[in-house]
């Protein structure tokens, strides 16, 4: 109730506006190359439902962003690209060390994405082979 509207605006316009835009940009560039693809969106805390007390405006667009991940995934269903969003939980940034901590543990992308090429499960089963 005391979030001012500049910032309730600068959240949608951040996770919602943000996030629809870069994946209408992945996608455009991901259909010209024709290859099979990923997109990642990051969800955050109320992107799952859970209320997200102090921090209303953060938990509806993040809701927002789960709800254009699900959507885009049907849109997308006969293509060869795949969406999909990742909860890394609380990132330590600037932005969360200025207020309470509402919702729990604090990681880092780093710690919740970890992408592995396919090419290297090759490379290991030839030293196997030996």
């Amino acid at each position: 109730e005391e979030t001012p509207t500049s910032i309730i605006r600068e959240v949608a316009a951040t996770n919602i506006m943000g996030t629809l835009l870069t994946a209408r940009e992945a996608i455009r560039s991901m259909r010209i190359s024709g290859d099979p693809g990923m997109i990642i969106l990051l969800e955050g805390a109320g992107g799952g439902g859970d209320p997200t007390p102090m921090y209303a405006a953060y938990g509806v667009t993040k809701a927002g962003v789960r709800q254009l991940a699900s959507s885009l995934t049907s849109e997308l269903r006969t293509s060869n690209l795949e969406v999909v969003t990742l909860n890394p939980g609380l990132v330590d940034t600037e932005l969360l060390r200025s207020g309470e901590d509402a919702f729990g543990r604090v990681g880092s992308i780093s710690e919740s994405i970890i992408l592995k090429d396919d090419d290297d499960d090759d490379d290991d089963d030839d030293d196997d082979d030996e």
